[in-house]
């Protein structure tokens, strides 16, 4: 499934008239689940003695929550944009010869604009969802190190830019009431988020704040830059890919 694919399938479902004599209907839901890391990268390292090794996983793992619009053109057709936090999983590392330890997360809003296939079947609903994910993404690092009796704590956040990626889902629609049906849904999404710069939000030496102090708070990122610069570093690519399971509720407007 190319993204060229599902942005033009979302722009024409969006795009189509309602027909006349056609079942049209509203509905908001809400829900909550958890994704699983993959498209899987090395976050962070681990060193405990002799042992040195990596911590693989993607930023996309951990809880969401969120609130979508829906509109259903007919039975069978319709269109939704939903709004999500994520609150992705904690990775930690560790080294044994500075006393490193670090933790790294990410977290931030995806806004989803898909189409609904649905079966139309009544009481028992299956449906898919096919569109893309733009994430407003937020990376936290901190860090805390000793070395020769001086220790450093170090907190950045790497943000900016957008993140485009293409998500799809099955699901099934279980009817408990008029207006009113509990779903479960399974969504595979493809996310890598390319933040626009690193900011200093803490850097303490021996107890004492040095953040003021830094020539530079913020770290503009590029894609290439001179050997030499000071206030610029390449540009990550950073994973968000998930695949995860969602509970939820729609009801009729």
């Amino acid at each position: 499934m190319s993204r060229s694919f599902v942005f033009s399938a979302v722009v024409l479902c969006l795009a189509l008239p309602a027909g006349s004599g056609v079942a049209q209907k509203m509905y908001f839901t809400a829900h909550a689940g958890y994704g699983f890391g993959s498209g899987t990268q090395m976050i962070t390292t681990n060193m405990t003695g002799s042992t040195f090794g990596g911590e693989y996983g993607s930023y996309g793992e951990g809880f969401r929550a969120g609130a979508s619009g829906q509109y259903m053109f007919n039975d069978n057709i319709g269109a939704e944009l939903d709004v999500s936090y994520w609150a992705g999983k904690t990775f930690d590392g560790s080294g044994a010869f500075t006393q490193l330890s670090s933790s790294s997360r990410g977290s931030g809003l995806a806004f989803t604009p898909a189409i609904v296939i649905s079966s139309g079947l009544p009481v028992v609903t299956p449906y898919a969802k096919a569109g893309i994910v733009l994430g407003v993404l937020k990376v936290t690092n901190e860090e805390k190190y000793t070395e020769f009796f001086n220790t450093w704590e170090i907190s950045t956040d790497e943000k900016g830019g957008l993140a485009v990626g293409y998500t799809g889902s099955i699901g099934v629609l279980f009817s408990v009431g008029s207006t009113v049906d509990l779903f479960v849904e399974a969504t595979a999404q493809s996310v890598t988020y390319t933040p626009s710069k690193m900011d200093y939000v803490r850097y303490v030496v021996n107890g004492e704040s040095r953040l003021e102090q830094l020539p530079h708070k913020t770290l503009d990122y590029e894609d290439s830059l001179p050997i030499n610069s000071d206030s610029a570093a390449l540009a990550p690519r950073e994973p968000f890919s998930s695949i995860g399971l969602t509970l939820g509720v729609r009801i009729g407007i």
